[in-house]
């Protein structure tokens, strides 16, 4: 499903120019949960930007399902990537002033979608994800791991090809963490690609492979 062949990425500082991603060869099949762990700084949520195209200064190529991103424009990467990749994070971004059913809706209203399939969606979401009875409320009556709930449903509502998580329960307990984790897994056994950037090593064991990252490199399980 996704290739990456020779990416690089560098930030240029007072001091010159620092790489972030050396040299990153990666292959991910269609249907894969992929976790990705490593110390801080050491260019995990660079890679992960750079594979939702949230990043464009990068070298290299970048293969997904055939198509060459490397080979598209800023314009025509951004509306591949809102096409077809979802993102969660690990601060869910809700907005404070709509509810959980507006919430989820959200990223159909950058999209051609009639007003009845928007609905049916969004009851859709609501259902799979047990949200029903928290429709009306707002971000700030739920607690963490709910508030992270409605982030993936948001996330998936759009049916993205490919599900990107950035320390998605690192602002959560240990117990709400693992639900998100299940969810996950659920998700991913559903048929939904995903890779995870993670600092816990429990968590990063629910992936079918993990994969370490230091200093801009990938060096492997």
């Amino acid at each position: 499903m996704i290739k990456l062949q020779n990416i690089q990425r560098q930030y240029t500082t007072r001091a010159g120019s620092m790489p972030v991603l050396r040299d990153i060869q990666l292959d991910v099949p269609k249907g894969a949960f992929v976790s990705i762990v490593g110390p801080s700084g050491s260019g995990k949520s660079t890679l992960l930007q750079v594979l939702g195209l949230l990043d464009n200064a990068w070298t290299g190529e970048y293969w997904f399902e055939g198509q060459a991103l490397h080979a598209l424009n800023g314009k025509q990467r951004q509306a591949f990537s809102r096409e077809a990749v979802a993102f969660v994070f690990q601060q869910y971004h809700l907005l404070d002033d709509l509810t959980v059913a507006e919430n989820i809706e959200l990223p159909l209203t950058y999209r051609s979608v009639p007003a009845r399939e928007v609905k049916a969606r969004v009851e859709a979401m609501l259902e799979r994800f047990d949200l029903g009875a928290r429709r009306h409320d707002y971000p700030n009556q739920l607690s963490g791991g709910q508030q992270q709930v409605v982030a993936v449903a948001r996330a998936l509502i759009a049916a993205p090809r490919l599900l990107l998580a950035d320390e998605p329960t690192g602002a959560l307990h240990s117990d709400q963490g693992r639900l998100i984790m299940d969810l996950l897994a659920d998700l991913n056994r559903a048929g939904t690609t995903i890779i995870q950037v993670t600092h816990n090593p429990e968590f990063a064991a629910r992936g079918q492979q993990v994969l370490r990252m230091q200093d801009g490199k990938l060096v492997g399980a």
